[in-house]
């Protein structure tokens, strides 16, 4: 068979549920069409799929073996809460490009909602052709998108597959624009707030400079220390080397820490022609262990030439941290109030970014990460889930 089913079903499969009042309450049946199974989407799919008007179906264009890229350990594969269906059979149109011949079988089931996560595959431009086609409305979900200086050939591709959804659901203003931009009717968006976090995830106020002293002394940095930092990979999309010259522009004394990996040679020329010495490289780790430098950190810095949206900033602000983002980074321009929880800069200024990290190393980063953090309260898995559950209900 060319569909292979993972071993764990939706425990809730009945089509009929009883409310608290005794009152039959018929299921909605929703499908998801996903790249990979993320580990943030793999918990938003087990929260929906837990409640109980809810029948999840998730089809994975990829199964995490595929994604050789990345470790094993960054997945999630309890699907506890929703059917998960991983699409094996594969046509080649050349280089990368393929087409999952099974697609067309799921989508032509009478869900309630098919909702796309995107338009960029083949696999996906095929469904969403055979649909519109038959007349069957379907939905979109844009995690992010910002606004590109298009070939004509390549503004009318965009379009004409952005256009067709009957409706959208987008992480904030930003995401909205791309959309509209591209032909989505504005008065059909639904508006979530994007997020990998729980609420648990969230620090409290309170608990804010207790944990900066615990997680330094832990660490062994000092509690005078001003540190910065970078979480990321390494290729040029990330803008580290940008990051590396404007660390050689500041007060020397703030320490960077870049989460990461090894630094590439190009990062070495780049430390050894400006003679820096105040950056500290350290490899990709458990986000439990990761959240023990999100909080002895003072502030964080998001060099990006682009990033859809980043969520490397809803977790840096989860942690009460002031942030630095460039113009190109959704979450960045979305979620940080310029000069009030962060700064936002032009993307690839190098200039910018040293002033802004020289600024804000100054400033009040107590008052800041709190702003920060009030920010991002409203950014939990938890409420993507009821945004879309009033609008499966609508």
């Amino acid at each position: 068979m060319g569909v292979f089913f993972c071993d764990l079903f939706c425990r809730k499969c009945d089509m009929e549920v009883i409310s608290d009042r005794g009152e039959s309450i018929m299921k909605k049946n929703i499908l998801f069409i996903s790249n990979y199974p993320s580990p943030y989407r793999v918990e938003f799919f087990n929260q929906l799929g837990a409640v109980d008007e809810i029948n999840l179906t998730v089809i994975f264009l990829e199964n995490p073996s595929q994604q050789t890229h990345r470790s094993k350990d960054w997945f999630n594969t309890d699907y506890s809460f929703f059917q998960a269906v991983f699409l094996t059979k594969k046509i080649s149109l050349g280089g990368k490009r393929v087409i999952h011949p099974e697609l067309l079988s799921w989508v032509k089931k009478p869900f309630d909602e098919i909702i796309f996560g995107g338009y960029s595959y083949p696999s996906f431009m095929w469904a969403m052709e055979f649909l519109k086609r038959n007349k069957r409305p379907f939905s979109m979900e844009a995690d992010g998108g910002l606004i590109s200086e298009d070939s004509t050939i390549k503004y009318k591709i965009k379009s004409h597959f952005l256009s067709m959804p009957s409706k959208w659901y987008s992480s904030g203003r930003v995401t909205s624009e791309y959309l509209t931009h591209y032909g989505a009717d504005a008065s059909k968006i639904v508006t979530y707030p994007f997020s990998s976090l729980c609420q648990k995830d969230l620090m409290k106020k309170e608990d804010l400079a207790k944990k900066k002293e615990e997680s330094r002394a832990l660490l062994g940095f000092s509690s005078d220390q001003r540190i910065a930092l970078n979480i990321g990979q390494f290729i040029h999309r990330k803008g580290v080397d940008v990051l590396l010259k404007a660390i050689a522009k500041v007060d020397p004394e703030i320490l960077f820490l870049i989460v990461g990996g090894k630094p590439t040679e190009e990062y070495q020329e780049i430390i050894e022609k400006e003679k820096i010495s105040n950056v500290k490289f350290l490899d990709f780790m458990s986000k439990d262990k990761l959240s023990y430098y999100y909080d002895a950190a003072d502030f964080f810095v998001c060099p990006t030439r682009e990033d859809i949206w980043g969520l490397v900033i809803n977790e840096a602000m989860a942690h009460g941290l002031p942030t630095i983002s460039t113009d190109r980074c959704g979450a960045g321009v979305e979620l940080i109030e310029d000069g009030q929880s962060g700064f936002v800069v032009k993307t690839g200024d190098v200039d910018a970014l040293a002033q802004a990290i020289q600024k804000i190393s100054k400033m009040d980063l107590k008052a800041m990460g709190e702003k920060a953090l009030k920010r991002v309260q409203g950014y939990t898995i938890e409420e993507m889930v009821k945004v879309h559950i009033r609008s499966f209900m609508s």
